[in-house]
């Protein structure tokens, strides 16, 4: 019966029947040219024949080794194929992802960009913060994806990207022109407030304060619905910047520059099991959240 290791040394046989050195077969399978002179040593012992001459310019198959070649060739793409046809039987890993109906936009083709290539079967739900750190934390959800602090010792929180609050309006909107406005200018306006951005709410209060007549204010959940209102109805939108970044590129939204109002921003983490680092889904979306952190790029 052959060992693990009779395998191997056949497979270092093989790269060097290839090579036709020790040398490049070393540089090949990335280990010390001594090495493999003693698997093929080895092999050598094991079979009772000798395989291969040595000499300072290569080796030279002997009669045994050039018998042993086209066998071992059959061999080893029958070990490759018998791999495959295994590997296509086991089941395809699948991830779960959690995040609130604002970042879900965001985030998911950002997941779906990251595992590009990956076998992986991919889903989402929307869900509140307590809802989606709590799926996550009891095997429900695989990575969640939540604004703020995560205080929690069974879970791994990894920044992703900050999320601010802004102020847009229609491109052909009268204050899309304007280089800096005032909240007295806004509030000659139909304003819509996302309040599960962060900021929200302060920010509709402060509006109120100003001035704002209540039937002109309209305090909006999700994220999208401020941003369609902006679109077709003519209201100032007060959204989550990732909410609206697709429609500020193409130029279908404008950004206020207010001049008197404060700047709300947010922490986004993903959430993850520390007991899941080894699955390659979540290790890759790890990098890649990393990656996004590191060089504030998501929109790729």
């Amino acid at each position: 019966m052959l060992s693990v290791s009779d395998f191997n040394d056949f497979e270092v046989f093989a790269v060097v029947a290839a090579e036709g050195s020790l040398r490049r077969a070393s540089q090949r399978l990335n280990t010390s040219q001594p090495q493999v002179s003693q698997r093929i040593t080895r092999l050598e012992r094991n079979l009772g024949t000798t395989l291969m001459e040595r000499s300072t310019s290569g080796v030279r198959l002997t009669d045994a080794g050039e018998r042993l070649v086209p066998y071992l060739q059959r061999a080893l793409r029958l070990m490759n194929e018998a791999i495959r046809a295994v590997k296509e039987t086991a089941p395809t890993p699948s991830l779960e992802v959690w995040a609130d109906s604002t970042l879900a936009p965001v985030v998911l083709p950002f997941v779906s960009r990251s595992l590009q290539g990956i076998p992986v079967s991919l889903s989402n739900r929307a869900a509140s913060i307590d809802e989606t750190l709590a799926a996550v934390r009891d095997g429900e959800a695989d990575v969640g994806f939540v604004h703020g602090e995560v205080q929690s010792s069974q879970l791994e929180a990894h920044p992703f990207f900050k999320d601010e609050l802004c102020f847009v309006v229609s491109a052909d909107h009268p204050l899309a022109e304007r280089s800096v406005v005032s909240v007295d200018d806004v509030i000659t306006y139909d304003v819509a407030v996302s309040m599960c951005a962060p900021g929200g709410e302060i920010a509709a209060s402060h509006l109120s304060m100003a001035g704002i007549p209540p039937e002109r204010l309209r305090r909006v959940t999700p994220a999208a619905t401020a941003a369609m209102l902006t679109l077709y109805d003519d209201h100032v939108g007060a959204c989550l910047r990732s909410s609206v970044a697709t429609a500020l590129e193409l130029g279908l939204l404008r950004e206020l520059d207010i001049k008197d109002l404060a700047n709300w921003r947010v922490e986004i983490n993903c959430v993850v099991r520390p007991s899941d680092h080894e699955a390659e889904p979540m290790r890759v979306l790890r990098e890649a959240v990393a990656h996004a952190w590191d060089t504030k790029t998501i929109y790729l």
